[in-house]
């Protein structure tokens, strides 16, 4: 069952900012040990983050809804441990943001932890669960230096 955005319109974490990809990559375990799986969408993807994203694909369905509708993105699922992660940082060291996705979301088997439409769009907000350790948050905030903000009351509008 394919689901639009959930946590925008609940309480949730909120992180924007000049975003650095790689150190994203690097450091998202830490922040959402429990992810099992990354959701990838894009349009512009470089021909080696495409390779490396049909390697590290999983079989399943690709939970959330399509963002983009036109032009056709490409739509990935992958595995979310350390050696994905790695590859992903590593590529975005040598690649635009537009060439590595445009939408990421992460989840937890069905569970959302992460959604990031627009993501490493600066000021473009990253959702996370209130479910995410605080501390571990925080922490992840300050190595990539953005603002975190605590939206309990949800929604929007």
């Amino acid at each position: 069952m394919k689901v639009p955005l959930q946590l925008w319109n609940r309480p949730h974490w909120e992180l924007r900012g000049r975003w650095d990809s790689a150190q994203f990559f690097r450091h998202l375990l830490e922040v959402l040990p429990a992810a099992t799986t990354l959701f990838i969408e894009g349009t512009c993807i470089a021909r080696e983050v495409s390779d490396l994203m049909r390697s590290a694909s999983e079989p399943g369905d690709y939970l959330p809804m399509r963002q983009t509708l036109w032009p056709r993105a490409r739509q990935y699922r992958l595995r979310c441990d350390s050696a994905t992660l790695a590859a992903l940082a590593d590529l975005a060291e040598r690649h635009a943001a537009p060439e590595l996705l445009d939408h990421l979301f992460v989840y937890d088997g069905p569970k959302v932890l992460l959604e990031f439409p627009d993501a490493f769009v600066r000021d473009c907000p990253a959702y996370f669960s209130t479910e995410t350790d605080e501390q571990s948050l925080r922490s992840f905030a300050a190595v990539l230096r953005l603002d975190l903000t605590n939206l309990q009351s949800g929604g929007r509008g």
